[in-house]
C-alpha cells in the first residue's frame, strides 16, 4: 500500500515541477524583453537563476527516488531534470561580469542575443507543452483501475478501513480519484474546452497524496487506541423491555431532557444494585431523543457523543482509567479524524499510552481551539465497578477527580451512573441533575411482568379460572423494592410454577418465601441446587470467580462430564455437522448448566472468541 501511494506521490512532485518550470521560463522570457537598468536585470537574473539551480537540485534526487519505481515514472523524472539543465544554460547568458570594466560589454551582448533567446525559451517552451502532455496520459492511466490495480486497490483497502472502522470521512478516497480522472478525460475529448491547468493538476494530485497519506495515519491513531471487547459490556446490557423507560424523556422528575438542551456539568443516575442503571444508560446513550436534545445544546457546533461501561468482571482496560480514556478518545477522533493531525501529530501509533498522556490527550482535543466549534456528551456507566488494582474499592475517588476534571469545560459534560456509595453520595448528592432509578421504575416493572405472564397460554387460563393471579405483578413489583434483578429472577422462577399449572396458593407461598435482598436471594437459589449436582457447582463458580477474562463454555464439558462419558475435543464439535448440530450441542450444555448453577451463570451466545472457543460464560 504505502509503495503504490509513493509512486502517486512522486507523480504529484513532477506536476509541481512542471508548474513550476513553466512560471521559470515565462520568468526568463520577461527578463529577456526587460527594458530596466543593467543592474535591476542583473540582481533579477542571479534570484531567477537560482530558483533553478534549487529545483536542478530537487529534480536530481527526484531521478534517484523514480529509478526504484520502474522506467515511465524514472523517464519523466530525468526529462524534468534536462529541462531545467537547459533553463540554466539559457539563463546563464543574464550573469554580468563581477569586473565594471565589461559591464558595457554584456550589456550590448544581452542586447544582440535577446531574439535568439527569445527563441531558444519558446524552443523549451513547446518542449514542456509535450512533457505535459505525457504527464497527463501517465496519471491518467495511473488512475485508471485497469491500468494500475495496485494504486486503485490501496485506494479501496483505505476506504474499507475506514468504513469498518466507521471514520467519519467527507469524501472517499475513490470518489477523488474518479473526479480526477473525469477532468482529465474530458480535456482529450474532441472540443472540449481545457478544464485543468498545470497548476490544478499538481495541487489535486499533491492534495490526493496528502489525504491518503492523513487517511493511513488516522487509521493506524485509532488501531492503537481501540482493544479488544471496547464495546463488549455495553452489547451485554440487556434492551429495555417495550414501552419501558419513557419517563427518562417525558417525567417531570427526571429533568434529563433540560439538562441534556441546556445543562452543564454532570447528570447523576444512581440506583441499588440490579436497579437497571446499566439498561438505563443503554437505552438513552444513543436515543434519537437524547441526540435531538443535545443538537439544542450545540447549536451550530458540531456535536460529538461517547460512551463507556465499566465492568468489574471484565478484563483490565475494560474497568480501568485507561480503557475509559483510550474508549473515550477512540469515539472521538471517530467522529473527527482530523484531530488527530492538529492536535496529536507528535505521537506516534506504535506508542504505547500512559494514563497521564490520555488524560492530556482528552483534555487537549476538547479544550483546544476546537471547543468553541465541537461539543462534547460522554455517557459513563457503573463508576462503582471501576477497578484497576487489587485496592480499587478504596480508589473510587481517582475516577470522580478524573470525570469532574474532564467536565469542567463548558463544552463537555457527563451523564455517569453508579450505586448511592460513600464516594459518590459525597461528589454527588448536591448534583441538581440526578436521579434515583429506582423511585421511578415501578410502573415499567409492571408492564414487565404482566407482559411475560399475558404471553403464557397457561397464565391466561388460571387467571381466567382465578383471577388473583392477575395481581401477582403488582405483589411481585412491591416486595422487589426497585431492584429490576430481582423481578426478572422471581418472575422466571414463578413462569415454571405456572407452566407446571400450579394454584394460586403455590404462587402466593413461594412468592412470600422469597428474600427481599437480593444476596439472601442468591443463597436461597444456591440452597435449591440439587445435593447431586452442588459438588460441579461449586467447582463452576469457584473457577468463575478466579478467572479474569471470558471462560469458555466449551470447558464446562469437562466439568459437567462424568466418568461414563467420556470428554469431547473442540475439533469434535467443529466436525459436527452444520451449524444447527452445533447449536445443539451448545444448548444441551446450557441446559445442564442451569440445572448446576440455577440462573447464576448465563452463556453468552453473542460472542465468537475464536475457532475453538466459540462461545464464553459470565455471570
Amino acid at each position: 500500500m504505502a509503495e503504490a501511494f509513493a509512486v502517486l506521490g512522486i507523480t504529484a512532485n513532477i506536476a509541481q515541477f512542471v508548474t513550476s518550470i513553466s512560471k521559470l521560463i515565462k520568468e526568463g522570457n520577461e527578463l529577456y524583453k526587460s527594458s530596466k537598468g543593467i543592474q535591476e536585470d542583473h540582481r533579477e537574473a542571479g534570484v531567477l537563476i537560482g530558483d533553478v539551480e534549487f529545483w536542478c537540485g530537487k529534480a536530481r534526487n527526484l531521478v534517484v527516488r523514480c529509478e526504484k519505481e520502474g522506467p515511465e515514472l524514472s523517464l519523466l523524472a530525468v526529462e524534468c531534470e534536462n529541462l531545467l539543465k537547459a533553463l540554466h544554460l539559457e539563463l546563464d547568458d543574464l550573469r554580468l561580469s563581477e569586473n565594471p570594466r565589461w559591464r558595457w560589454y554584456d550589456t550590448v551582448k544581452k542586447t544582440l542575443r535577446s531574439a535568439g533567446k527569445r527563441n531558444d525559451l519558446a524552443n523549451l517552451q513547446t518542449r514542456l507543452l509535450r512533457f505535459d502532455e505525457r504527464l497527463r496520459s501517465h496519471v491518467t492511466l495511473m488512475l485508471q483501475q485497469e491500468s494500475h490495480a495496485g494504486l486503485h486497490s490501496a485506494i479501496l483497502a483505505l476506504d474499507g478501513k475506514a468504513e469498518s472502522m466507521h471514520i467519519n470521512v467527507n469524501t472517499k478516497l475513490d470518489q477523488v480519484r474518479l473526479e480526477v480522472l473525469q477532468l482529465l478525460q474530458n480535456q482529450s475529448t474532441i472540443n472540449t474546452p481545457k478544464t485543468i491547468d498545470r497548476d490544478d493538476l499538481a495541487s489535486m494530485l499533491s492534495s490526493f497524496t496528502a489525504r491518503a497519506e492523513s487517511l493511513r495515519k488516522q487509521e493506524a491513531f485509532l488501531a492503537s487506541l481501540r482493544f479488544e471487547d471496547m464495546e463488549r459490556r455495553r452489547d451485554m446490557v440487556k434492551d429495555a423491555h417495550k414501552k419501558t423507560l419513557d419517563w427518562m424523556f417525558d417525567g417531570a422528575e427526571s429533568r434529563f431532557v433540560p439538562w441534556l438542551e441546556s445543562g452543564s456539568g454532570l447528570y447523576w443516575v444512581k440506583g441499588k444494585a440490579g436497579s437497571g442503571k446499566s439498561t438505563l444508560m443503554n437505552y438513552i446513550c444513543d436515543h434519537k431523543r437524547t441526540l435531538q436534545a443535545l443538537k439544542t445544546w450545540a447549536g451550530p457546533c458540531q456535536l460529538v457523543t461517547a460512551s463507556f461501561f465499566f465492568w468489574i468482571s471484565g478484563t483490565y482496560m475494560q474497568k480501568s482509567r485507561s480503557g475509559l480514556l483510550q474508549s473515550l478518545l477512540y469515539q472521538i477522533l471517530l467522529a473527527s479524524p482530523d484531530f488527530i493531525t492538529r492536535y496529536l501529530s507528535d505521537r506516534r501509533a506504535t506508542d504505547t499510552w500512559s494514563v497521564r498522556q490520555l488524560i492530556n490527550a482528552v483534555k487537549t482535543v476538547t479544550r483546544s481551539e476546537n471547543s468553541h466549534s465541537t461539543k462534547y456528551c460522554f455517557f459513563i456507566d457503573g463508576l462503582d465497578e471501576y477497578g484497576e488494582n487489587e485496592k480499587s474499592h478504596k480508589d473510587h475517588g481517582d475516577i470522580v477527580d478524573l470525570l469532574t476534571s474532564i467536565s469542567a469545560v463548558c463544552n463537555v459534560k457527563l451523564c455517569i451512573s453508579s450505586r448511592p456509595w460513600p464516594i459518590f453520595l459525597y461528589t454527588f448528592e448536591n448534583l441538581e441533575n440526578k436521579i434515583a432509578v429506582e423511585d421511578l421504575t415501578r410502573d415499567d416493572m409492571e408492564i414487565y411482568v404482566n407482559d411475560m405472564f399475558s404471553t403464557n397460554e397457561n397464565f391466561t387460563k388460571l387467571s381466567e379460572r382465578d383471577p388473583r393471579f392477575l395481581d401477582l405483578a403488582r405483589q411481585i413489583v412491591f416486595k422487589a423494592q426497585g431492584v429490576w434483578l430481582w423481578v426478572y429472577l422471581v418472575t422466571r422462577d414463578l413462569l415454571r410454577d405456572i407452566q407446571g399449572k400450579e394454584d394460586y396458593a403455590i404462587l402466593a407461598r413461594r412468592l412470600e418465601g422469597y428474600p427481599d435482598e437480593l444476596k439472601a436471594y442468591f443463597t436461597v437459589m444456591l440452597d435449591n441446587i440439587e445435593d447431586v449436582h452442588k459438588s460441579v457447582s461449586a467447582k463452576i463458580l469457584l473457577i468463575l470467580l478466579e478467572v479474569e477474562e471470558h471462560f469458555p463454555a466449551i470447558a464446562f464439558d469437562y466439568l459437567l462430564r462424568n466418568e461414563e462419558r467420556p470428554l469431547i475435543r473442540p475439533e469434535e464439535i467443529f466436525a459436527l455437522d452444520g451449524m444447527e448440530a452445533k447449536e445443539e450441542f451448545f444448548r444441551d450444555r446450557e441446559s445442564k448448566l442451569n440445572s448446576r448453577c440455577r440462573d447464576l451463570v448465563q452463556i453468552d451466545t453473542q460472542t465468537f472468541r475464536d475457532q475453538y472457543w466459540p462461545e464464553s460464560a459470565a455471570w
